[in-house]
């Protein structure tokens, strides 16, 4: 378990690092960030059942996770509304 655990946290750390690559489009950024909540989930189970905890925690964070995806969607789709494509670098202009 101690190995699952430390190959998860390396790979939340390369997409985290993944993510400051990636800063030119809304999208795939959105996605790093989705994957980096679905590692949290997954990190989340072990630590969950070491602890007798149930399942109480996973839903909550499964909870959050959709809330979170419904909201960047709908900031994604309300700045391309605006700005007519996805690039991060013009920010500033809308805001």
């Amino acid at each position: 378990m101690f190995n699952y655990m430390i190959i998860l946290l390396l790979l939340m750390m390369l997409l985290h690092l993944y993510l400051f690559y990636l800063s030119i489009h809304f999208l795939s950024a959105l996605m790093v960030l989705e994957g980096m909540v679905l590692f949290l989930l997954l990190f989340s189970v072990p630590v969950m059942f070491s602890l007798m905890e149930g399942l109480t925690a996973y839903l909550f964070i499964l909870t959050l996770m959709v809330c979170e995806a419904s909201l960047a969607l709908t900031m994604l789709i309300t700045y391309l509304k605006l700005a007519s494509n996805d690039h991060i670098g013009n920010t500033s202009n809308y805001m």
